[in-house]
């Protein structure tokens, strides 16, 4: 949509149901058709209401985003004067984890470390480095007229081939468990023109070898990793029944808006569908300037938070099945993944087609976790009620004796924290992260909206007393 100075925009808001159809950085312009000229197809309309009852059945389009895989490589001399201005800037980004923190200097170097709070001081506890740029490290190659080129990667985002750049960072920290060779981190950068330089994807592909995915306006530059334009896609809405070709508010609004004299900012009309699905036409005068605010808020009100269900009969099978050790958890999206059978063991593993490399970070042995519980003040502290800030704590059991670490010639072991988080993804009731604080040292956290009330259920060794907290569940 071409904006002037000052113009009237028509902002389309769709609440999440249409929101998985429509995709929000497409233009779309509503089409009102005096009847229906072809057949529709159901799954793509849906039918709505205006507040004075009026029946409108509106087909909603599938919009496609594509990009020109015109070639598989770019000329160097094209893309390194781009890159050198960009690291000119000496810009860091930055991405927390949930224990990790990860920073990335744009042609300086990638950082993952921990950091800990001491008496109101910051203090690194661990910190790696994943790699550092070298122009004479990058992945260069010749082309048939003898000019050195970068290979343009396609990598899927959304269901689209996106093509992007890779960088190289080599040269970092030394990994014990890749026969100390250092760390190494590939960094793809991908066109987005309103970015910030922000990570969007990182993960172990392999053992101390790395893929990040960085969203910057740096590389739109260039024509081919820019994607194609996007049409404006028509809504197309027909009247049913005695309904009139336009609904007779929404003629009333843009009367109003035509108005030379002007009356009043905006004004917006609504149309409802049977299952509650609300599309809103609002118009605004606005300038330039504003558009961006006004959509930020549009996509905010779309995205709030949903109050956490109480818990359900599948919660308690849940629960049960991993607290019973029949359920084993995994997570992990890198090379190495990680298991806990609760009760039983906490494992790190890596799967190939006919084998399995298996470590054992450590048993579950309640003598050895009572022996330790006893000693750590931290975990008695942290288990005790505390109503106010019930849902900021955790419940820690220590898992033992696990396989020999080379470096330190002592058994592996893994404290698992177990802890209340109010989010969780649509594929699981509970998210799984691992760390290594200390050399062979690891905390394994399981965080799940069920966990909120178990802290009110362990007993004075700080282990959940599970027969009590599937009572406590209806």
């Amino acid at each position: 949509m071409k904006l002037n100075s000052i113009c009237i925009i028509p902002f389309l808001i769709f609440l999440p149901w249409i929101q998985s159809i429509l995709e929000d950085d497409i233009l779309y312009e509503i089409k009102w058709n005096p009847a229906a000229t072809t057949p529709v197809e159901e799954e793509k309309s849906v039918e709505f209401v205006s507040k004075r009852k009026e029946k409108y059945s509106c087909v909603l389009p599938t919009p496609k985003t594509e990009f020109l895989k015109s070639t598989d490589s770019i000329l160097i001399s094209e893309v390194e004067p781009l890159l050198k201005q960009f690291h000119s800037r000496t810009l860091c980004t930055y991405r927390p984890d949930p224990y990790w923190v990860y920073e990335f200097c744009h042609g300086g170097h990638i950082r993952q470390y921990h950091e800990t709070k001491i008496s109101g001081k910051k203090t690194i506890v661990q910190e790696y480095f994943l790699g550092y740029y070298r122009a004479d490290q990058q992945d260069h190659f010749t082309n048939a007229n003898n000019e050195q080129t970068f290979k343009i990667h396609y990598k899927k985002i959304n269901d689209h081939d996106v093509p992007m750049l890779a960088v190289r960072y080599t040269g970092g920290t030394p990994c014990e468990i890749n026969a100390n060779r250092p760390r190494e981190t590939v960094v793809f950068y991908v066109c987005r023109d309103r970015s910030h330089d922000e990570i969007i994807h990182f993960q172990e592909v392999s053992s101390c070898y790395y893929e990040m995915i960085v969203a910057s306006p740096w590389i739109c530059r260039l024509a081919v990793f820019r994607p194609a334009e996007n049409d404006r896609y028509n809504i197309n809405c027909s009247p049913e029944g005695k309904a009139r070709p336009r609904p007779f508010n929404l003629r009333r609004l843009e009367n109003e808006r035509n108005d030379p004299l002007g009356r009043g900012r905006g004004a917006q009309f609504t149309m409802t569908s049977p299952d509650g699905t609300t599309l809103i036409i609002t118009y605004d005068y606005v300038k330039d300037v504003d558009v961006n605010e006004l959509s930020q808020t549009i996509k905010y009100d779309l995205n709030k938070p949903t109050t956490t269900p109480e818990m359900s009969k599948s919660d308690r099978e849940f629960l049960d099945e991993f607290f019973s050790g029949r359920n084993c958890l995994s997570g992990g999206t890198g090379w190495w993944k990680h298991e806990i059978c609760y009760g039983k063991h906490v494992i790190q593993y890596h799967d190939e087609p006919n084998h399995r490399t298996s470590i054992t970070l450590g048993l579950w042995n309640e003598e050895k976790h009572l022996e330790w519980f006893r000693t750590t003040k931290q975990t008695r502290t942290l288990t005790k009620r505390n109503e106010k800030s019930k849902t900021s704590k955790y419940v820690s059991l220590l898992y033992s004796e696990g396989d020999i670490c080379e470096s330190t010639k002592n058994p592996r072991t893994v404290e698992v924290k177990l802890k209340c988080s109010k989010k969780t993804s649509q594929d699981s009731l509970a998210t799984l992260y691992l760390v290594e604080p200390d050399t062979c040292a690891y905390v394994l956290g399981i965080e799940s909206p069920l966990f909120c009330n178990l802290i009110d259920f362990v007993n004075e060794n700080g282990i959940p007393d599970v027969p009590k907290l599937l009572q406590s569940i209806p």
